[in-house]
């Protein structure tokens, strides 16, 4: 994606100083043949509206033509004429006249915005197209990948009559004893936790208190970064994987957490309407409603007061004092100046082990089919583009349409779809508590900012296989890329010890117990899960057509928000295949995420 400039260039530049990555300026419109048939093709034309000519718009429409065009009329009076000279050849005209009393910087930020939108509006609008026949109870979605995204879709589109058949690489995680053989759904913690901003953007250059994110993952777990590995052992697609998330602006970032804000908003929604429609899938599960959120600044506490309280998510403000007072075992947190206040919000947590074993329960009741222990390789495809059937090592897989869902993808299945290495992985660990008396009631979620564990996710449950009641602590990051670490290494166990401090410091008693007992880690294992990130933040939402008219879905990448988004991308996908919009098709576009700059990056760039 890139933009032309040859409105108010001045001003444009004075806005984004040096965030222009990605930005031509043409403020001497004599250049403009020049810019529009540079190296890079131009996607978005910020215009005057007099400059424009019929020559220079068949050459920039010339350019790329696969990629979507859109342009922006600062000067409103001058559409009428653009309009007669482009045709219906672009996917947007919008004018973005400075209105009066706005500030150049939101006029600016308004129009980089609203272009962006429409070149992501353009990309599905192509998808939608080829739908050409109305989806029926009898077609079949071939579903690979089964995570919990992929589950919650399977089970939204076998209530609404698809046959649903789902391929996972893994063995069947209701019997395997091995979690290092399983994903990231089944393979790490019975635990999960939706609240309103538990998928979020770690873009955060906009804000006053998280500037130091940009280079998180430039230093490694050892030296108060976020990587696992040094960086000077980054492969290309990790160095552009990298430089996307350190180059996407501030405008950009913030429209993009308040998209994925949005999505959360939606998403809580539709768990309120399917534990309404499904309330057995959430009987026995450990389900705790509401959630406390811990902070060890005032300014983070106020920082996040501000945005639950935008998003309406917030429940009650709680003081030191009251804290101490409801829960005594915090007052050594407070003491050591580790805990400022409180906050209850809205969401919830349950055993994700337990849930996704009603769930595929569910979908077999239903009529659906899994088959375990099958990794699906390539994704075929005729001529034109498109998809034909998806090879497996069991052989060629066909369906009416298909949805892919695998996590971190290592083996090039998505080579060649705009999804191809936006996804990659960042890793959280894990330990136990017993929850003893007075005992947690309420799950909980710890900030703490810019330590090493950052946010801590405390989920109250059950042990399965003692039934005690434990607090299952979760969270970290360390960026893998697209690699899978070794338990050995040194940033790992940095993780690891960051993690057990934070019990120490906030549960010491508990602690204390399960030092003793030598249950920290249950069975001596520390666990470990990889999830899927983008360097967005946004999840990816990928529509490609098949042979026949139907659907080649690819979804995740939600960082932190898979189970949280789960209902969310399985709406979206419902919607799809119908030929129905959803907000999801265009919000998590993936050619909104592929931002890194076309040229070869080498590791002495790092």
């Amino acid at each position: 994606m890139k933009f032309l400039i040859s409105a108010n260039v001045p001003k444009f530049r004075s806005v984004l100083g040096n965030e222009s990555f990605r930005v031509s300026f043409c403020q001497d419109h004599s250049g403009l043949a020049a810019q529009i048939n540079g190296l890079d093709a131009i996607d978005i034309w910020v215009c005057e509206g007099g400059e424009v000519t019929e020559e220079l718009l068949d050459q920039w429409l010339g350019r790329d033509q696969d990629s979507p065009k859109a342009l922006l009329v600062s000067d409103a009076k001058q559409i009428p004429e653009v309009e007669k000279l482009l045709k219906n050849r672009v996917t947007g005209i919008h004018a973005v006249p400075k209105q009066e009393n706005q500030s150049d910087s939101s006029w600016v930020v308004s129009t980089l915005q609203a272009g962006e939108m429409l070149y992501a509006q353009g990309w599905v609008r192509g998808a939608l197209h080829h739908n050409e026949n109305d989806p029926n109870a009898d077609e079949t979605v071939v579903l690979v990948g089964a995570g919990i995204m992929n589950l919650v879709t399977a089970e939204f589109l076998a209530t609404r009559g698809f046959r649903v058949r789902i391929i996972d690489a893994n063995p069947d995680p209701r019997t395997c004893k091995d979690w290092s053989h399983l994903g990231v759904t089944h393979g790490g913690f019975n635990a999960r936790m939706f609240t309103y901003t538990e998928a979020d953007s770690y873009n955060e250059r906009s804000s006053s208190i998280y500037r130091h994110m940009r280079h998180v993952f430039r230093k490694t777990s050892l030296n108060g970064g976020w990587s696992l590995k040094p960086p000077s052992s980054f492969t290309a697609a990790e160095i552009a994987w990298v430089n996307s998330f350190e180059q996407t602006p501030t405008w950009l970032a913030q429209s993009m957490k308040e998209d994925i804000y949005f999505v959360n908003r939606e998403a809580a929604k539709l768990w309120d309407e399917y534990m309404d429609r499904a309330p057995e899938l959430f009987n026995g599960v450990s389900l705790h409603a509401d959630i406390l959120r811990l902070y060890a600044e005032d300014v983070a506490l106020d920082a996040a007061t501000e945005v639950n309280r935008g998003l309406g998510s917030l429940m009650d403000e709680i003081s030191q004092f009251e804290l101490v007072r409801e829960y005594p075992g915090f007052a050594a947190a407070v003491r050591s100046k580790e805990l400022a206040g409180a906050l209850v919000v809205q969401g919830f947590t349950l055993g994700i082990h337990l849930f996704v074993g009603k769930l595929i329960d569910r979908i077999m009741e239903l009529g659906g089919e899994f088959t375990w222990n099958c990794s699906v390789q390539r994704i075929r495809r005729n001529a034109a583009g498109e998809v034909t059937l998806l090879e497996s090592q069991m052989g060629p897989l066909h369906g009416n349409h298909f949805v892919i869902s695998t996590g971190v993808t290592r083996n090039g299945l998505l080579d060649g779809t705009a999804s191809e290495g936006l996804v990659h992985g960042v890793l959280g660990v894990w330990l136990q508590l017993p929850n003893l008396d007075p005992m947690i009631r309420n799950s909980i979620k710890i900030h703490r900012r810019g330590s090493l564990v950052e946010d801590i996710n405390v989920t109250v449950s059950r042990n399965a296989q003692t039934n005690e009641e434990v607090l299952l602590l979760g969270g970290g990051y360390g960026y893998v890329g697209l690699d899978h670490p070794s338990p050995e290494t040194p940033e790992l166990q940095a993780l690891f010890d960051e993690l057990e401090r934070v019990a120490h410091t906030y549960f010491p008693a508990g602690y204390r117990v399960a030092k003793e007992r030598g249950t920290l880690w249950p069975e001596g294992e520390r666990k470990f899960c990889i999830r899927p990130f983008t360097c967005t933040g946004l999840g990816i939402f990928e529509d490609i057509g098949t042979a026949w008219g139907g659907h080649l879905l690819i979804t995740g990448g939600n960082n932190t928000g898979g189970f949280a988004q789960a209902p969310a991308i399985a709406r979206a996908v419902c919607r799809a295949i119908a030929g129905e919009h959803d907000p999801v098709h265009v919000l998590f576009n993936p050619h909104r995420s592929k931002l890194a700059s076309p040229v070869q990056y080498s590791n002495a760039s790092l």
